[in-house]
């Protein structure tokens, strides 16, 4: 259990082949969406969480495994964090690399839309 903070949590990591950064799907993949990821909504839920990231490391999927507090005001998982807001949205230097460099069409990962 992580005792840092109360669910809602999902787990979130690095991929170990392009270091992107990825969250638990609740289909057991490894997506870069936080919106589509694995939500704990109960400390049983965080323990969960905690045992599939050990498995996914020994499986060599994944590094930096994290279980990390959201919100779900906007009905999709959202980081509270300011650490994990940036990188659910990408580099702040340049707004032409990651997430944030999805086309208009999808907005899923704005601080706009998740009402950060």
């Amino acid at each position: 259990m992580s005792g840092k903070f109360s669910p809602p949590a999902v787990l979130t990591a690095n991929s170990l082949t392009t270091g992107d950064v990825v969250y638990l799907a609740a289909t057991g993949e490894w997506v870069a969406d936080v919106a589509a990821s694995q939500i704990a909504h109960d400390e049983p839920g965080i323990a969960k969480l905690e045992a599939l990231a050990s498995e996914a490391v020994k499986r060599g999927q994944v590094v930096e495994t994290e279980v990390i507090p959201v919100t779900l005001e906007t009905g999709s998982p959202w980081p509270t964090g300011n650490r994990e807001r940036i990188r659910a949205m990408g580099p702040t230097v340049r707004q032409d690399l990651g997430n944030q460099a999805r086309s208009a069409a999808d907005t899923t990962q704005t601080p706009e839309t998740a009402g950060a």
